[in-house]
């Protein structure tokens, strides 16, 4: 009866700790400095400039947590290049590029503003994007 009793629970143990969990595959970001092409495949995209980036800076506290706009230039095959505005608000992740078997997504602007950057230009600007596989 106690082999039973100690059968039991090891049994019990191993199938609660068998499940598996499944892990979000890490992502992997390409860097676009600004002014620059990155060609992915048939796929280039320029980061051609910032038009805007009012996000709140680290280490304030503000109303509103802001945005930042960019412009990229994405072309495919070779074919004519399409301008893009894209925003990065509300930790959304835009789409830069989309087909039938690959998706660019931007995931964050770099750097991201600190509170003694204030009334500085010239920042080095780079733009993280990712591909993720249609379908």
């Amino acid at each position: 009866m106690r082999s039973l009793l100690i059968l039991s629970i090891f049994f019990f143990f191993g199938i609660s700790h068998a499940q598996t969990n499944s892990l979000a595959a890490p992502q992997i970001a390409i860097k676009i400095p600004l002014g620059e092409t990155v060609v992915l495949g048939d796929v280039s995209i320029t980061f051609e400039k910032v038009i805007e980036d009012s996000r709140c800076p680290e280490g304030v506290q503000c109303v509103w947590a802001g945005n930042a706009k960019i412009l990229v230039n994405v072309s495919h095959d070779g074919g004519t290049s399409n301008e893009k505005i894209v925003l990065f608000e509300n930790g959304k992740q835009p789409t830069l590029f989309e087909d039938e078997k690959k998706i660019f997504r931007a995931l964050q602007l770099n750097p991201y503003p600190v509170s003694s950057d204030q009334g500085k230009s010239g920042r080095a600007y780079v733009l993280l994007i990712s591909e993720v596989s249609a379908g």
